[in-house]
């Protein structure tokens, strides 16, 4: 038996479970996309499409909701910035010579060292 038909015949015998899933508030789906675009843009410098987006946001009207503001903070910061610029501040930020002058790990604040566990009392 060829190769091609060996795999036809191995996808028709593999039956995947179909579950219904429960249906998503708004809320969290807002919320995910604001963690992904937050993990996107300490991945890596923007480029001009993802500022183009992000420029979007400044038109968010969040009524007394302090992320919805920062938001629109952010998308009006992204009108006047340049990829070049936001690729030089991201470098001078988290890269740096050596270290950036931020780390974004949790445990570089709390023990004085990259990836390590602090202690408990």
């Amino acid at each position: 038996m060829s190769l091609q038909k060996q795999e036809a015949a191995l996808h028709t015998s593999v039956q995947v479970p179909v579950w219904d899933a429960p249906p998503v508030a708004e809320e969290q789906v807002y919320r995910a996309g604001a963690y992904r675009l937050l993990g996107s843009l300490l991945r890596a410098a923007p480029d001009q499409s993802v500022l183009d987006q992000i420029t979007q946001l400044a038109e968010v009207s969040g009524q007394h909701d302090e992320l919805a503001l920062a938001m629109s903070m952010l998308g009006l910061a992204a009108r006047s910035s340049t990829p070049q610029g936001v690729d030089d501040e991201f470098h001078a930020l988290f890269i740096g010579l050596g270290r950036g002058e931020l780390v974004p790990y949790g445990s570089w604040y709390l023990t004085g060292f990259l990836m390590e566990r602090p202690l408990a009392l």
